[in-house]
């Protein structure tokens, strides 16, 4: 398996504070021989234009920079998106996962992973909302001082 030699430049982009570039995506091209990793594209619309260009019939990788507002605070946090379409055959599945480690290696470090997503649609803003907010909790309190302000906890708690 080889990996487009431009990758490297493609994620150290989305990572960039300067580049308003905030996605990237590479995948694999099945009309050559072995396992070959292309780049697919990058660009400035976010989850949703990077799910524009999965196709259901291949595997891909993807990188992207979203925020999350913590406390009143912006922070920057990186999704590694791995795409495995329901029209993939099952024998190149099978040795897709096998690659999947050595490929990671390349978008690391990242803050969570949308795993196996097999539809374009899977491919969205509120999935990863999701996922940070059961990774990292959601809790918001809008004045502490007043005691009538209460704060839900991850699992449903109010406190």
């Amino acid at each position: 398996m080889s990996l487009p030699p431009e990758l490297a430049a493609a994620v150290a982009d989305v990572r960039s504070n300067g580049s308003a570039t905030d996605w990237c995506l590479c995948g694999y091209d099945f009309s050559q021989p072995g396992m070959t990793l292309v780049m697919r594209g990058s660009g400035t619309g976010g989850l949703a234009e990077l799910a524009s260009k999965l196709d259901s019939s291949s595997a891909y990788y993807g990188f992207s920079r979203t925020t999350d507002n913590i406390d009143k605070t912006v922070a920057v946090k990186f999704v590694f998106v791995t795409f495995l379409g329901e029209g993939v055959p099952p024998m190149k599945k099978g040795k897709i996962t096998t690659f999947k480690g050595t490929v990671t290696e390349h978008f690391e470090p990242f803050h969570l992973e949308l795993l196996n997503a097999t539809s374009p649609e899977e491919v969205s803003d509120a999935a990863i909302l999701e996922l940070l907010s059961s990774m990292f909790g959601k809790a918001t309190i809008t004045d502490i001082s007043d005691p009538k302000d209460t704060m839900r906890l991850p699992g449903g708690r109010t406190v």
